[in-house]
This record gives structure tokens, sequence and C-alpha cells, in this order.
């Protein structure tokens, strides 16, 4: 009887311990099982590089397309030189023939157009300006590619004349008059007077056109003698960076 209750004795004991080592081993997981439930981070494939493309103004930062000037902005600057010294050639030979006399040209007299809207104006010499420089702008707007216009502003915005692709009569649609109507309107936005004022040497914006598109802007001074006058000025898409 004693040596049946050690018996007993020994296998509950011996049973309590395996029970015991299998209790404590729950939970964890043999280095296989540990294999097929930890992720390795996967090796990161680089990004394809991606092409070279053109660049516009809207691509970029304002500081980065001022950043430097590119071969296309040097070409350009050639044209806004040709087309501030063509226009200074017709304000002058207007003054010396008496076509307009000087305190008219300096006068910045506007009068308004009935019925316009964007709001349009004449001057003492707009009409003159419709016949004497409208070939001037058409030249010089055709010498570069990617060019959208060539213009004369005075000092404060007036652009009498403007390309023929932007020179068409008002229709009442007011998104298409703004966008092909442009003739005898002032600019007095940031770029307009930037450009009509600045006395400098040449000066490059990002122009933002009220027709939402996103242009380079290069303008340099007209002087009539010693006076400063206005503005030469060519939009332009940027190509290159």
């Amino acid at each position: 009887m004693t040596k049946k209750i050690a018996l007993t004795t020994a296998i509950l004991i011996l049973s309590l311990i395996v029970w015991i080592g299998r209790s404590s081993g729950q939970g964890k997981k043999g280095p296989e099982e540990e294999m097929d439930v930890v992720e390795e981070p996967s090796e990161l494939v680089p990004e394809t590089a991606a092409p070279l493309k053109i660049l516009l103004p809207n691509e970029y930062s304002d500081a980065d397309v001022l950043a430097q000037f590119t071969p296309q902005d040097e070409r350009m600057l050639k044209v806004v030189k040709s087309l501030a010294l063509a226009c200074k050639t017709i304000l002058h030979k207007w003054l010396n023939s008496k076509a307009v006399s000087e305190d008219v040209l300096f006068s910045f007299l506007y009068y308004p157009i009935a019925k316009t809207n964007p709001a349009k104006f004449h001057t003492d010499y707009d009409k003159l300006a419709d016949e004497e420089l409208q070939n001037i702008l058409e030249a010089h707007v055709q010498m570069e590619p990617d060019s959208v216009y060539a213009i004369l502003s005075d000092r404060n915005g007036y652009v009498p004349t403007h390309n023929l692709e932007f020179s068409k009569p008002l229709t009442g649609d007011m998104q298409k008059d703004i966008a092909e109507s442009r003739n005898k309107r002032i600019y007095a936005d940031k770029t307009g007077l930037a450009a009509a004022r600045n006395q400098k040497r040449h000066l490059l914006q990002v122009y933002r056109k009220d027709t939402g598109d996103v242009l380079m802007d290069l303008s340099l001074p007209v002087l009539v003698g010693s006076q400063h006058w206005g503005c030469a000025r060519v939009g332009y898409y940027r190509r290159e960076k």
C-alpha cells in the first residue's frame, strides 16, 4: 500500500513538472516560428529618375525663376532692347513732327471708353499708336517662338496698342474679353506697375496674368529725351532652366 501511494505520488509529481514546463512555454515561439511572423524590412528600390522636362514659371518659386538669367532670357533681352529702341524712335518722331506735343505725351490723361468691361481708355495719341506701333509690336513678338506679347506701356501701366492677338473687339463675354481684348487698358497690377516705373536697367519678373497664365515678363525703361516715359515689355514662356 505504501509502495502504491509512493508510486502514485511520484507519477503525480512528474505529471505536474511536465505540465508546468509546458505552461511556462506558452506565448513563446522558437526560432523557426519567429521567422514566419517577423517581417524583415523590404529593400528600398530607388525610384526611376524622372525624365528631363521643360519647366514653366508656375512650377518654380519666384526666387528659383529669378535666380539665374538663362540663355533664353538673354535672347529675350535682345528682343526687348530692340523693342524699346523702336518705340523710343516713334515717340521722338511724334514730337519732332509735332504730331504730338511733349505736354500731351507727358500729360497722362486717359479718356474712358463708354461701355467697356474691362475698362478701356483713349488718349490724345492712342490712334496714332495704333497706326504706327502695331507693325513694330508684331515684328518683335515674332522674333522668338515662345513670345506671347511685345508691348509699349506708359509709366502708369497704360498700353495704347497691343499685339493683334490681344486686340480683338469686345464681345460682352467677360472671360473672353479679358483674354483677347487687352489693348487700351491700364495694367496697374504689381507686375505691370513695377515694369512701368522701373528706371534702372532691365527688370525680369514672374507675371501671373489675370487670365491665369504664368509667364516671364522682361521690361526695359523707355526715355523720351531725359524723361522717363514708360517701358517696353515682352512676355514669354520660359523653356530653359
